[in-house]
């Protein structure tokens, strides 16, 4: 875990800030950008199903119900999407550690240097280790291999994994743009100081 922690503050330390910045929110918007069509894809092969993957879930019912609608094209539909969700979250969460990496050394903040000790650095990649993991618990209703009569646990498995899942992303892509946030009112008040001691300085 500290190897870890060192190259993600290595590579937040190495790799030019306005890069990191723009890359971030270049992926971030192909992944919403491909979710989107996966879930209109969905839809329509579904006559207005939702893609469970970015609803919040009361209980394994909807679940049931959206497996008994599962034809092989909605199969393949599904699997598309689990091979992409198995690597791009974690992509993405991958290159938010190394971004709040870049932020916080970059500023003299003291919670920043305290994140920093503490290891907070790292809490992205768990929320896409924790994705990954909530993937695997979805494999048998994919495949459409799970009883619902007999299943129950296992449902409720995924129930709550996703729910976890949700309240974990939330708050890191919140958090990401207040630190960004704080980054950019830090910047404009640093150029509004400098040139506001040239204008002094001038007469």
């Amino acid at each position: 875990m500290s190897q870890l922690k060192r190259f993600v503050m290595a590579a937040g330390k190495m790799l030019p800030l306005p890069t990191l910045i723009v890359v971030y929110f270049a992926l971030s918007a192909f992944w919403n950008t491909t979710l989107s069509v996966i879930e209109a894809q969905f839809t329509a092969m579904t006559a207005g199903g939702e893609l469970l993957d970015t609803q919040l879930l009361f209980s394994p019912e909807p679940i049931i119900q959206q497996a008994a609608m599962y034809t092989d094209r909605v199969r393949t539909l599904l699997w598309s999407f689990f091979i992409l969700d198995s690597f791009m979250p974690q992509l993405v969460f991958g290159l938010t550690a190394v971004l709040w990496a870049a932020l916080w050394i970059r500023d003299d903040n003291r919670l920043y240097r305290r994140l920093l000790s503490g290891g907070w650095v790292l809490f992205p990649l768990g929320v896409g280790l924790w994705d990954w993991l909530e993937n695997i618990l979805w494999l048998p209703i994919v495949q459409s291999t799970i009883d619902a009569s007999t299943a129950l646990p296992t449902l409720w498995m995924a129930v709550v994994s996703h729910n976890l899942k949700i309240a974990f992303v939330i708050p890191t892509a919140l958090l990401t743009y207040v630190f960004l946030g704080r980054y950019l009112f830090t910047l404009l008040r640093r150029l509004y100081q400098h040139y506001a001691r040239r204008a002094v300085l001038s007469h």
